[in-house]
């Protein structure tokens, strides 16, 4: 792996960590509510109908569209994370393991 695939590779499982403390930190809120799964989602549809109309001042329409539309994916999966995680506490099944999607580590032998 080159020094730029190993430091990409390092950002990409700094930020799956990331994403998984956020997320269990939400659902350790939601647990706190009288009712964690419909709270849950109404937050969480609530920030996506705010993204939706998210734009990105000072840049052109199609650069604003496509920059929104990858922060819409992003949070996305961790809406989802936080809704699930919020499900598994309320059924007394602890934090749910999150699918972090880890890139192949390519042997040296095919860089």
């Amino acid at each position: 792996m080159s020094p730029t695939e190993e430091r990409l590779f390092k950002l990409e499982i700094r930020m799956a960590a990331t994403e998984y403390l956020v997320a269990n930190l939400y659902a350790a809120m939601f647990g706190q509510t009288t009712d964690p799964v419909r709270e849950a989602k109404v937050a969480n549809d609530t920030l996506r109908d705010n993204l939706r109309r998210q734009t990105v001042p000072g840049t052109d329409p199609v650069w604003s569209d496509h920059v929104s539309g990858e922060m819409q994916d992003a949070m996305e999966r961790v809406l989802l994370m936080m809704e699930d995680m919020t499900a598994c506490l309320v059924h007394g099944e602890g934090s749910a393991t999150a699918t972090v999607e880890i890139p192949p580590r390519r042997s040296p032998m095919n860089a």
